[in-house]
């Protein structure tokens, strides 16, 4: 099964570099879209250094929604995984997923539980 990764990115110039080189280890990850919401931050700069591995897609801003319905609609995996840009995936998360959609090809949808983090823990 192909997996495509969503980024919806809004202002995220000092964070999107670190959340690309994470999903990118990956292995099961074909495809990553990053969706860049309209910003004004200097993200299309910063993501100049991954535009032979990254789908970079500019738009006007509409909301994280509305990025994330871009996305989907460019995306070309038979599975859709969304990352916010403040948000990292556990090493296993997307191979755990993907696995059980395998196994459980009834589900349509599959959600996880989240750790939260801050510049405490």
């Amino acid at each position: 099964m192909s997996v495509s990764c969503i980024i919806p990115a809004y202002n995220e110039a000092a964070r999107i570099a670190a959340v690309l080189e994470q999903v990118r280890a990956h292995p099961l990850i074909d495809e990553v879209i990053v969706v860049d919401d309209g910003s004004t931050d200097g993200t299309a700069k910063a993501m100049a250094q991954f535009a032979d591995r990254i789908n970079y897609v500019q738009k006007v801003n509409g909301g994280a929604c509305s990025a994330r319905n871009e996305g989907i609609r460019r995306a070309t995996g038979e599975i859709v995984c969304f990352l916010d840009c403040d948000d990292l995936y556990l090493p296993d998360k997307v191979e755990m997923g993907v696995r059980y959609l395998q196994n459980h090809p009834e589900k349509g949808f599959l959600h996880t539980a989240a750790y939260f983090i801050d510049d405490q823990d």
